[in-house]
């Protein structure tokens, strides 16, 4: 797949080549503390004998990370920065995020092109999406929507895997995934033209800007991104699906005097998937399903072998997912005195989908509101305490003809809410030890609306965590973590993507829970950086569906499940010009855990990867392997 750039008249753009499916290419280690580096203005006198010293002008938000009390920075965090993103020609969050260590975006329908984040071996349902630190995404939207999220306006992508990775998202029990959208540091326009194969195009604008006093920061992004269906066996069906992606946003930062900053951003996201039939598209296919008229499973490809060419209705095999998303979030931040700063947070998100698979057609309207204040203190010697509160409320409305037409059957809608009250301390007892210790305690309610009452949830829950930093030389430290998560199941896309022509129940009556613990041993050299790592978490109460029954119906296991995973990565610098790196995963999945995987996961995986950079040239190359698997389990 080749692509090339424009240089626009409003801003200057790199060039780059993407070589070929191969071509996915990552810088395997970051800062591990996601720091942005700010940019200096340097106030020296030319050709002057004596020089003045430089000085850095920070708002009131980037002083207190600064200061450390705004970013917990102890737990193991990978950052993918905007030059990673840019190595891998990556069009959404999803190729952003694709092959890194512990990640594994898993492509789980040839059609409808439905892809799972998987961190730490969890299923996508585990993983939790953040806009900057803001949990926006909730269980309905990480189906369709992350392949929508454009990489156009990310300065970094910070991941954090296990259990008590984020202080707010308590049901990221494999870890979260936050996005954060670029800092405006100067006055600039710039824009990009991709095109491949398949008729892949990608066209994107950003636009940043800075008033004189540095109080008022401005971002906005634009991306158009398509690629049209592919048939690599040519029997008429689509292997991966026509997908479409539209965005745009905008993000204002506004500091009000020494002592407060607020942070204003929307954005809006369009994605439209259309797989399936190679000679038909959407209006024609959907018009032309006639319930009750569907083929034998042998009329569908000429003698009955799914290798020669489909034969049967085009709507047998389309599945069109359309995806609308808006969202809008707002963030006041306040220095009270030196000691003390707060930080309340108010968002709303609303994600429709409207799609059809195969004859059944599926509806839902997703609005989630979050609200969050949490307190900071740093006066106390060698800590820092955080105190915070947060409320979460989603509604979601589903409707579906063949649902609402038979009897027997009910929708998925749901009220969910969650209040929890969280404490945190970090702890520094020597130069060479750091500690982070917090619990939250939430008071869940699920209510299925449309279910029986006896599947209505009001639970209280605690979840403890810990992790701790040991320094023991300049180059080598090491990380312990251990905590609890839970979460609400809520959506039968959990387990199932759509084909449900028969319908589908939710019998759901308790709250997933999770135990997660992990360690990690780092050398980190101006050459040579490794890091090794290994990670464990059961899971009770997990979500499956029973097909033994008349319906297929989304329940509690009542057995618990495991995943154990092991991972080594390692990158050195050759010369200036020249880098490798090489990255080596193992996943020990349970036999109950295996049972309820549609797709078989990956259980081990090496990568390897070589960069060359040398002013404006640039070559970066990549090479995934992937072990063999045992279906029968």
């Amino acid at each position: 797949m080749k692509k090339n750039h424009f240089k626009s008249s409003l801003g200057v753009v790199p060039l780059s080549l993407l070589a070929s499916s191969l071509f996915i290419s990552s810088s395997i280690m970051a800062n591990e503390k996601g720091h942005e580096v700010e940019e200096k203005q340097d106030l020296s006198i030319p050709n002057a004998d004596e020089t003045l010293e430089k000085m850095e002008v920070l708002g009131v938000r980037e002083r207190l990370q600064r200061k450390g009390t705004l970013l917990d920075v102890i737990q193991k965090t990978e950052v993918i920065t905007d030059a990673d993103i840019e190595k891998k020609n990556a069009a959404t969050l999803t190729e952003a995020i694709k092959g890194e260590a512990g990640i594994r975006v898993s492509n789980e329908c040839s059609m409808c092109g439905v892809k799972r984040v998987m961190m730490n071996g969890l299923k996508g349902e585990h993983t939790t999406v953040l806009v900057d630190g803001i949990p926006l995404y909730s269980g309905v939207a990480g189906f369709y929507g992350l392949d929508g999220i454009s990489s156009s306006g990310l300065g970094r992508i910070e991941i954090a895997r296990g259990a008590g990775a984020s202080l707010i998202a308590p049901e990221a029990i494999g870890g979260t995934i936050n996005m954060i959208t670029k800092r405006a540091t100067k006055n600039s326009v710039s824009g990009s033209l991709e095109f491949g194969e398949h008729q892949t195009q990608k066209l994107s604008t950003l636009a940043t800007a800075v008033s004189k006093d540095g109080a008022t920061r401005l971002v906005t992004s634009g991306q158009f991104d398509t690629r049209d269906q592919f048939d690599g066996d040519n029997n008429g069906v689509s292997e991966n699906p026509r997908l479409e992606n539209t965005s745009v946003f905008a993000k204002l930062s506004q500091d009000i005097g020494d002592s407060d900053s607020v942070d204003v951003r929307s954005a809006f996201y369009r994605s439209k998937v259309f797989g399936g039939p190679m000679s038909e598209r959407a209006i024609s296919v959907t018009n032309g399903y006639v319930p009750g008229s569907e083929s034998s499973p042998l009329e569908l490809f000429e003698g009955g072998d799914v290798r020669n060419t489909f034969t049967g209705k085009p709507w047998e095999t389309a599945e069109i997912v359309n995806t609308d998303r808006t969202e809008l979030s707002v963030q006041w931040t306040h220095e009270i005195n030196d000691s003390l700063n707060s930080v309340f947070t108010g968002a709303y998100a609303e994600h429709i989908q409207d799609s059809f698979y195969e004859g059944f057609d599926y509806y839902a309207d997703d609005d989630l509101l979050y609200f969050d204040s949490k307190f900071n203190y740093s006066a106390v010697d060698k800590h820092v305490f955080t105190i915070g509160l947060d409320y979460r409320d989603e509604k979601m409305r589903s409707r579906s003809d063949l649902v609402d037409s038979d009897p027997e059957l009910v929708s998925d809608s749901y009220d969910h809410s969650d209040l929890g009250f969280y404490l945190q301390d970090v702890w520094t007892p020597t130069d060479n030890i750091e500690a982070s210790l917090a619990v939250r305690v939430d008071r869940i309610g699920v209510d299925f609306i449309d279910q029986p009452a006896e599947n209505k949830i009001e639970k209280t829950l605690v979840a403890p965590r810990a992790h701790v930093r040991w320094t023991h030389a300049d180059e080598w430290s090491s990380r312990f973590s251990v905590g609890r998560g839970y979460r609400a199941p809520l959506s039968i896309f959990e387990t199932e993507h759509g084909l449900l022509e028969d319908g589908f129940n939710i019998d759901i009556t308790d709250i997933e829970e999770s135990l997660s613990t992990g360690y990690s041993l780092s050398y980190d050299s101006p050459q040579l950086t490794a890091v090794g790592s290994i990670n464990h978490t059961k899971v009770e109460n997990a979500a499956t569906t029973d097909d033994s029954a008349s319906k297929l119906t989304l329940i509690n296991s009542d057995k618990e499940i495991g995943v154990t995973n092991l991972d080594f990565q390692i990158g050195y610098e050759i010369s200036p010009q020249w880098s490798i790196g090489s990255s080596l995963e193992f996943y020990d999945y349970d036999d109950n855990y295996k049972s309820t995987f549609a797709i078989a996961p990956i259980e081990t995986r090496a990568r390897f990867a070589l960069d060359y950079n040398k002013g404006p040239l640039s070559f970066n190359t990549s090479l995934t392997w992937v072990g063999s698997r045992d279906l029968s389990e």
